[in-house]
Parts: C-alpha cells; sequence; structure tokens
C-alpha cells in the first residue's frame, strides 16, 4: 500500500521565526566554528521576512518533516534523519499543489507533521532553516494495491524522487548529511 498526501495549504501563523547556526555542525562544519541564534520578524500580510536592515526575503513556507510510522522493525528511530518512512526531509518544494507519496508501515500510517519553515535554501547548511510555526491542510489518500518503496513527490509540474541516505561520518567533526 502507499499513502499520499496532498498539501492543500500552508500558511504562516506568527510573526516570528528563529534562525541557528550549531557550531562544527552541518554540511560546512569547518565554515562555522561558532554557535549563533537569532530572532527574525514575518510580515503576514506581505508574506515577507525581515531578515536584516534593507533585506526583505520573500517567505515560501512548508513542513520540514511529513512522515509516517516506520516498519515496526525499526523500533523508535529519531527525527533527524529521513528514511523510507519520510521524516525530516526539509524539501521546500513540497508546498501546495504537491502529492507526497509514502509507503505505508503501520495500521492508519500514523502521519506526522512538522518542522515549519518560513523559507529555506537548497538544505539546512547551518542546520536551522527560518524555524516558524505554520498552518495549513493536507488531504490524506489511500492506495491499496499500490507499492513504493521511498518517498516520492509529485508537483504541478516535476515528479520528484527523494535521494535519502542514511547519516554518515567523515574526517570532518559531526557532518550531518
Amino acid at each position: 500500500m502507499r499513502w499520499k498526501s496532498k498539501i492543500r495549504s500552508i500558511d504562516l501563523w506568527l510573526p516570528i521565526a528563529a534562525i541557528s547556526i550549531v557550531a562544527n555542525r552541518g554540511t560546512l562544519p569547518e565554515e562555522f566554528p561558532y554557535t549563533r541564534q537569532r530572532v527574525v520578524w514575518l510580515d503576514l500580510e506581505k508574506k515577507t521576512i525581515d531578515f536584516a536592515p534593507g533585506v526583505v526575503i520573500p517567505a515560501r513556507p512548508f513542513w520540514g518533516v511529513i512522515g509516517v510510522a516506520p516498519p515496526p522493525g525499526m523500533g523508535r528511530v529519531p527525527s533527524g534523519p529521513p528514511n523510507i518512512f519520510g521524516g525530516n526531509m526539509d524539501n521546500h518544494d513540497l508546498l501546495p499543489g504537491t502529492s507526497l507519496y509514502l509507503p505505508v508501515h503501520a495500521p492508519g500510517a500514523l502521519i506526522s507533521v512538522g518542522d515549519g519553515h518560513a523559507a529555506q535554501g537548497g538544505g539546512e547548511v547551518t542546520v536551522s532553516a527560518i524555524e516558524t510555526s505554520l498552518k495549513g491542510e493536507i488531504q490524506i489518500v489511500l492506495h491499496k494495491g499500490m507499492r513504493i518503496t521511498w518517498p516520492r513527490a509529485e508537483t504541478p509540474t516535476h515528479y520528484i524522487d527523494n535521494g535519502l541516505a542514511r547519516r554518515f561520518e567523515s574526517s570532518r567533526q559531526n557532518c550531518d548529511s
């Protein structure tokens, strides 16, 4: 069986967001040997982010986490790395109008949605996007008899095959994939 979530709407909920840099973490740990946190303000009507004086970024909200329960044999899983059940994919292309297909591993699928982002580039290089609270609507459809083994998505214009892999260790300190 596979399960489809059709993202019908996503919107900013609160006018505040946070950004973090975690020292020696992320995809470029040597570039960020320091820790920083800051708050930014969102204009809910204009759908913009006041990033810095004179720097306004358009909001492009999406949920970083959309997933179902893992297979029972996996036991409890952390929320960090995505896997065959979806999870923390941080895919900024999962916007309204997109269908996310996930394999079903447990009765009822047990959807989990969270990790709201006001905006993000092509990944969380410093272990954070512009994190905020979101509101929205997702339509759930169960496709019996159809089987997939990994998450896939379909936007109004593209097909997405998520390139997910386990966390890797390298010679760099605490590098997250």
